[in-house]
């Protein structure tokens, strides 16, 4: 399932699911936006690697979950992205 074509961003409320060591699941979220979101995800694998699975969560309006990962493409480009940002001279 394409989450591209089965996603309202507008409406869906936006989680994370990180599976600890692909065993323990923890949520985080809500984010208010997809980017917010895809940040947070981008920011956690460079911080703590990727032994831990990560998943895009969505609950729809009328309360029915549904669950994506990242592409390996979409990830590097998030890590990349957090990796820059903390390189960043404040």
């Amino acid at each position: 399932m394409d989450d591209a074509e089965d996603t309202n961003e507008d409406l869906d409320k936006l989680y994370l699911v990180i599976v600890w060591g692909d065993v323990e699941p923890n949520i985080e979220g809500p984010f208010t936006t997809p980017e917010e979101r895809d940040a947070f995800a981008g920011k956690y694998r460079f911080e703590e690697g990727d032994e831990h699975g990560i998943y895009k969560l969505y609950i729809r309006p009328d309360g029915s979950p549904h669950i994506y990962p990242y592409s390996g493409g979409e990830m590097d480009e998030l890590v990349d992205a957090a990796e820059a940002k903390s390189n960043q001279i404040p």
